[in-house]
């Protein structure tokens, strides 16, 4: 079975939009146990598009900071590999309801590369037939970014 601590080396650290890009996308962080003691998930960088909290706009207070999707290690719709790839999504789906997939693929290149795809859907059910997933796919919502890691030495 894949291990939380050789998944968290893989992608925890700062990480920066493609290879031409100098722009810094964000950083990724391990989030410890409120009693202290081991990992208990991530935080993901900050999509552009929404805060990733409640859905929303980026619209924010001054004073507020944007956090990344958090991904809990025992979450059952949260699946993370070795080599740093990893997928959020529901375990359930309800019908008329509106949901986020998130996928990341990891490279072993050096630097470290990674596919980011986000999208969110809507689940539809004639009634008669299990519920399905529509993606629902806009520029508002849905996107897909590829991320190289900013070496862990690098000046800022």
């Amino acid at each position: 079975p894949p291990r939380f601590d050789t998944f968290s080396e893989t992608i925890v650290g700062k990480w920066q939009y493609g290879p031409s890009l100098p722009e810094q996308a964000g950083e990724v962080q391990e989030v410890m146990r409120s009693c202290g003691g081991a990992v208990q998930g991530i935080t993901e960088i900050v999509l552009p598009y929404h805060d990733n909290n409640d859905g929303g706009g980026t619209d924010q207070d001054e004073d507020s900071v944007a956090q990344g999707r958090y991904h809990n290690r025992a979450d059952d719709g949260f699946i993370y590999f070795d080599c740093g790839c990893c997928s959020a999504g529901p375990v359930h789906l309800s019908n008329d309801s509106t949901v986020e997939l998130l996928t990341s693929l990891s490279f072993p290149s050096v630097p470290n590369r990674r596919l980011l795809i986000s999208a969110k859907g809507q689940v539809k059910s004639d009634g008669a037939t299990s519920p399905s997933l529509d993606l629902v796919l806009s520029k508002d919502d849905s996107m897909t970014i590829g991320l190289n890691r900013i070496p862990f030495r690098a000046t800022e």
